[in-house]
């Protein structure tokens, strides 16, 4: 399995370092790093790839709908590529990217929690994910390295034993005669 985790490239960088005369910084930044990103993919082939900052990527792209388009691009493009792109997104950021979740197929939260006198407890929460069942609601879990192991809460109308109602013996006669 490749994993492929995209970075800006150094030349990249110095690229776009150049002023602009034509056209805004964004938008020359914008195809370059897409350009970039879909030339590492197509070399490398990876089965699953990361995007962690989706909130860059909204500034970069500029306007939602841009972003919402180019978003839609990516998705194409990977799935072609027949690459699993998972997106990262930091939930403290300023929201905008409500739109996000009718574009992809999935969407999982991951939550960490320092209660005081306690360790820290970990949770994940499948928010959405299209086609598949899933026990939805919280469940802990915990990070190891090179795993993330998650402890499916229990729902407890799927764990019924059946109640069998019959005369059961103390073992003193007089209780039971009681």
């Amino acid at each position: 399995d490749r994993l492929a985790i995209y970075d800006h490239p150094t030349q990249t960088e110095e690229s776009l370092a150049e002023p602009q005369t034509i056209f805004h910084s964004s938008e020359v930044e914008a195809t370059e790093t897409t350009r970039v990103l879909r030339e590492v993919v197509a070399r490398v082939k990876p089965r699953r790839a990361v995007i962690d900052g989706v909130t860059e990527l909204r500034l970069l792209f500029g306007d939602p709908l841009s972003f919402r388009h180019q978003i839609m691009l990516l998705k194409q493009f990977f799935a072609d590529q027949e690459c699993t792109l998972l997106l990262l997104h930091d939930s403290g950021a300023p929201a905008g990217e409500s739109g996000l979740r009718t574009l992809v197929y999935g969407v999982i939260e991951l939550e960490a929690e320092t209660p005081k006198f306690v360790p820290m407890r970990r949770r994940v929460r499948v928010c959405k994910m299209r086609g598949v069942n899933f026990h939805s609601g919280y469940h802990d879990c915990r990070i190891v390295t090179g795993r993330l192991e998650v402890f499916p809460r229990l729902v407890p109308a799927e764990h019924r034993l059946p109640v069998v109602s019959d005369v059961v013996s103390s073992g003193l006669p007089k209780l039971d005669a009681m």
